[in-house]
This record gives C-alpha cells, sequence and structure tokens, in this order.
C-alpha cells in the first residue's frame, strides 16, 4: 500500500530551539487508506508543530523566524505490482471470453 513520510529537519546551529533540535528526523508515517492525513503535523511530546498553511508552528506561533522545514516522501510500496496483476487477470478474462465465443458488444 502506498506510504507518505514526512521528515522534520532542523538547520541545527546555534540558533536553533531545543524543540526543534528534538524535533530534527522525526519522521510521521501515513498509510494510503488507513491513516488521514490532515493539515497539521502532530508530535507527541509537542503537539502541533507544523502546519500546511503557515509553516512551522513548533515554538507555539507561527514560524516566522524558524529556518526547519518538512521533507515528504511517497512510497508506492506493492501498488505497481498490484496494478500488473490486475492487468493480467483482466487481459487472461478477456481471452477466456473470446475463445468461450463471448464477446463484448
Amino acid at each position: 500500500m502506498a506510504k507518505v513520510t514526512v521528515t522534520w529537519h532542523a538547520v541545527m546551529d546555534d540558533r536553533t530551539c531545543p524543540v526543534c533540535m528534538a524535533l530534527n528526523g522525526y519522521m510521521w508515517t501515513f498509510e494510503a487508506g488507513k491513516d488521514h492525513f490532515g493539515y497539521s503535523l502532530i508530535h507527541p511530546a509537542y503537539g502541533v508543530v507544523w502546519e500546511v498553511n503557515r509553516g512551522s508552528k513548533a515554538h507555539g506561533h507561527i514560524g516566522e523566524n524558524c529556518r526547519c522545514h518538512v521533507e515528504p516522501k511517497v512510497d508506492y510500496g506493492d501498488l505497481l505490482e498490484r496494478l500488473r496483476n490486475i492487468r493480467m487477470m483482466l487481459e487472461a478474462a478477456a481471452v477466456e471470453g473470446e475463445s468461450k465465443g463471448d464477446s463484448a458488444r
């Protein structure tokens, strides 16, 4: 099944706040059809840390000075293999139907 993984990336220098340092490398994973991917990222200890329309909220406010970013990655997993299998089954059914004299008209 397809998954979206979002990773928090902090700059990691002397200007980086303790919250962003703690979040650096933290990953959220959402599985298609199972998890709801909303408009915010929620951390168990820090609450809402990112909003799609506003960016970082890791400091409890809209990230005016935050230099962090999030990186989404999509993993289609076995989705392509499943599609290939469905196509092969449909093609086999079409051939079988033709050999029995069935035709889709």
